[in-house]
């Protein structure tokens, strides 16, 4: 039984390393959905949204300098909700 348990254990961690590059890719494509987002308006959404749209994009670039990617991903999903952009309509 004991022998099992590590063998899923050994199986979930694999899968979560396989998993990582995948997730790590979302914060380079939400951040050009963002800026074409800022320059099209293709929401059509009122200048005030985009207004502060753009200091949370400007942080996430931050944070994602500083190595803090999960948050700089954060902001670009609450950037992308304002803005209705992928899938926020």
């Amino acid at each position: 039984m004991k022998r099992w348990t590590w063998v899923i254990v050994a199986v979930s961690a694999l899968s979560l390393l396989a998993a990582a590059p995948a997730m790590a890719g979302n914060y380079h494509h939400d951040l050009a959905v963002v800026n074409d987002g800022l320059a099209n308006n293709p929401s059509g959404v009122p200048e005030d949204a985009l207004d502060a749209c753009k200091p949370m994009r400007d942080m996430a670039i931050t944070l994602y300098k500083m190595g803090k990617k999960d948050r700089a991903e954060r902001r670009l999903e609450m950037c992308k909700k304002l803005l209705k952009l992928g899938g926020y309509q």
